[in-house]
């Protein structure tokens, strides 16, 4: 008899969940801000300059001449300091958008 590789991935999380594994929720934030390209480069160099430092992406060009990047907010970043991110965005003339991305693990026992 011979079992399909679907059915062995299926075997295979029947398996770990079997095994009592402990599901991690972690919620990781994005700013992702997008407007003129040299507007967003200066927005993201002054982000660099902060403390903590926030990991930005690389400046990414859009097909209709505007730019994006995305700001990684770690933990210490609390809701007021989230406020002053996105005004800033504002008065540089840029649209933001604030982005929660859940992501769960199982871990073994």
């Amino acid at each position: 008899m011979r079992i399909s590789p679907s059915a062995w991935i299926a075997l295979a999380a029947i398996a770990l969940a079997a095994c009592g594994g402990k599901q991690e929720t972690t919620v990781e934030r994005h700013l992702t801000v997008t407007g003129p390209r040299e507007a967003v480069e200066r927005y993201v160099a002054r982000q660099g300059s902060r403390r903590p430092v926030l990991a930005a992406s690389d400046v990414t060009m859009l097909g209709d001449g505007r730019a994006t990047a995305t700001l990684v907010l770690p933990r210490a970043v609390d809701g007021g300091a989230v406020v002053r991110l996105s005004r800033e965005a504002l008065e540089g003339g840029l649209s933001y958008e604030l982005e929660n991305i859940r992501s769960t693990a199982t871990k073994a026992p």
